[in-house]
């Protein structure tokens, strides 16, 4: 009876100990009960009164290692929410409140992940103006994403000073900094509610979630569903929700970092599972769909450059090169234009074929 319960089995199999315990434990049990019948000391009445209550007190201890092996692994994740909310930030709190973000600046920055002993970036130093759009390249492990949460201020510079409007990033209020802030990471997450919720959140403004959808080319497919943006996505809380290919749930994941309208955009692989005529689309369009905003651009298709003010190229945790398209390509010992060839060779190979 214990064992034929999948939870116990399971975990038992992690524990053999367990198994001898409550096969030993049956296996006397019975030998009791049938020595003590065949010795006259029960009649069979009793004996199978016995037996039945045996079989119960099974159950109840089915149940109780049962719930003790849940609680114990649901507590293991309740300790560690409670460590993480307990966790007190490494920033004090700034009292400095910005309305808008013209501009940012790395001063001599390098940093170490926690008990790391090499550094993950080294001596960064660029200033961004409003209105740029910035392209961010580089190998994998060049310190693109670091980079980029150093400017969400996950982390603090070891050394040197991240500049928003000339301000140290750490005098800023937090709620000032992230209302100014919209960024879509690489593995960003979509929650199981509707569009509108994962989207506009508790904001009802119908116009601007519209406007959201079709900058990204996604109103129409909107549109034809029955619910439209009310629609469940997955089929966990909703039986009609419905299940998005990767490419629209990445659309919905930038409609949302443009529905907030913040005045400094950072958007890691916004296209990566887009098919290439949404990706080209959204590359001609990108001033439009950005408009008149701070915006930095991470990706790993070089194409995606050419529509961006200035380019940062990354390599051995350092800035090897700053420039536009046009200034970079000229530089044929520049790690720019061998990304940028490399690229452009793969496509030609595949069209020669």
């Amino acid at each position: 009876i214990v064992l034929s319960h999948p939870y116990i089995d399971c975990s038992l199999n992690a524990n053999k100990q367990s198994k001898i315990v409550f096969y030993g434990l049956a296996f006397i049990t019975i030998s009791i009960l049938v020595v003590s019948y065949k010795n006259s000391l029960i009649t069979i009445a009793s004996l199978t009164l016995l037996y039945n209550n045996v079989l119960k007190l099974k159950q109840s201890f089915t149940t109780l290692f049962t719930d003790v092996i849940k609680f114990n692994k649901d507590s293991t994740y309740l300790i560690n929410y409670i460590n993480f909310m307990e966790t007190k930030s490494v920033f004090s709190d700034g009292n400095v409140k910005i309305d808008k973000i013209n501009s940012i600046e790395f001063d001599k920055v390098y940093f170490k992940y926690p008990n790391a002993t090499d550094y993950t970036l080294e001596d960064i130093s660029f200033k961004i103006d409003s209105k740029e759009k910035i392209s961010l390249i580089g190998i994998n492990g060049a310190g693109k994403t670091t980079l980029i949460k150093l400017l969400c201020r996950f982390y603090k510079p070891s050394i040197g000073h991240i500049l928003i409007n000339g301000i140290d990033i750490s005098k800023i209020e937090s709620k000032s900094l992230y209302n100014n802030l919209s960024v879509m990471f690489q593995d960003f997450k979509i929650i199981s509610f509707t569009i509108k919720d994962n989207v506009a959140g508790i904001d009802e403004n119908k116009s601007k979630l519209d406007e959201s959808f079709k900058k990204v080319e996604f109103y129409d497919n909107i549109e034809k569903l029955p619910y439209k943006e009310n629609t469940y996505i997955n089929k966990f809380f909703d039986d009609e929700g419905i299940v998005f290919s990767g490419g629209e749930i990445q659309k919905m994941a930038f409609a949302r970092s443009i529905y907030k309208e913040s005045s400094f955009i950072i958007l890691d692989e916004p296209t990566s599972s887009l098919d290439v005529n949404s990706e080209t689309n959204i590359y001609y369009n990108f001033n439009n769909i950005i408009g008149k905003k701070l915006c930095i651009y991470v990706s790993h298709r070089m194409s995606s450059c050419k529509f961006s003010d200035n380019i940062i190229v990354l390599n051995n945790k350092k800035i090897e090169q700053i420039g536009n398209h046009n200034e970079l390509i000229k530089d044929k010992d520049g790690i720019y234009y061998k990304l940028f060839a490399s690229q452009s060779e793969y496509y030609l190979k595949d069209d020669n074929k």
